[in-house]
């Protein structure tokens, strides 16, 4: 059984063992699918999780303790790992990874590595817990990368959406030079402090990073100027909106960043001197979450 499935009268969620990955989100009540159902032509994923780093390493290659390891896959490497059911209820689900000897050879850390996936009405709730199993300090990088449709229905045009901000909120991109870090910031205008009208053009340049969002509640708004779904995002501290870039794609991903990408110039020797970075003591564990509450 690669595939395990949750609902309650609101939901039914879908969730592939392979990275733990969440493969639908649909609203029982209406009938409509709201997360991206992956297609080769734009981005064949659909919501992998970012761990043990965010982005890419600039030489693909990192050292520690005298030795160079090498994590060549944009994002790390939970996404193509196996995990194992811990705990499965009709509305909940625990799944669980781990360190082998074969993701040592990227990333010597030995580490325990859980996802919740819980519903509480008509939201999803993302649960994290990051565990040090080992005797040395564990660096680590933590993220979602969620596709989600826009367009919702076939009569709708992306550019008829946007999002929206809870409160009023002044953050800064921090911008790219590529898919790496320019080490530049910059302000990032909301009409009226709080919409982001959704345009392809936006994404002409790669991911947009943006941090210093103060209350980290993002919503999808429709032609009809209804919202359909919001994101909290509290234990996170960048939102990354991002499609494949020059594309007319269908869908947006708003990604929740514990992390960042390398930078552009600067010599990144260990992961410890990557931008974001979390470190957690031995015996140690970390909790993160996130919710997707449909409207």
């Amino acid at each position: 059984m690669d595939y395990l499935s949750i609902n309650n009268n609101h939901l039914q969620v879908v969730i592939s063992l392979r990275g733990a990955e969440v493969h639908s989100i649909f609203d029982l009540r209406n009938q409509i699918e709201y997360l991206w159902q992956g297609d080769q032509r734009y981005w064949a994923d659909r919501s992998p999780l970012l761990f043990p780093i965010i982005g890419r390493l600039r030489h693909g290659v990192y050292s520690h303790d005298g030795k160079t390891y090498s994590i060549e896959s944009p994002h790390g490497f939970i996404k193509s790992q196996m995990f194992q059911p811990t705990l499965v209820m009709p509305d909940r689900v625990v799944l669980q990874t781990e360190s082998t000897q074969e993701t040592k050879l990227q990333y010597p850390f030995a580490f325990r590595f859980l996802v919740e996936y819980r519903l509480v009405d008509a939201g999803l709730v993302f649960s994290f817990q990051i565990e040090n199993a080992g005797d040395q300090p564990l660096p680590f990088s933590l993220g979602t990368h969620s596709g989600f449709r826009v367009p919702l229905l076939n009569d709708e045009k992306f550019g008829d959406y946007s999002l929206m901000f809870e409160y009023e909120e002044n953050p800064y991109q921090v911008e790219l030079d590529g898919v790496f870090l320019s080490g530049k910031t910059s302000a990032f205008a909301l009409q009226s402090h709080r919409f982001l009208p959704l345009r392809h053009c936006l994404f002409e340049h790669e991911a947009i990073i943006l941090g210093g969002i103060q209350k980290k509640s993002v919503s999808l708004i429709d032609p009809a100027g209804i919202a359909r779904w919001s994101l909290y995002l509290d234990d996170f501290d960048y939102l990354t909106l991002w499609q494949p870039p020059q594309t007319d794609a269908p869908f947006v991903c708003l990604e929740c960043w514990n992390g960042l990408p390398d930078p552009d110039e600067a010599e990144i020797d260990a992961l410890s001197q990557k931008p974001g970075i979390q470190t957690l003591v031995p015996g140690k564990t970390a909790h993160f979450s996130l919710q997707i509450a449909l409207l």
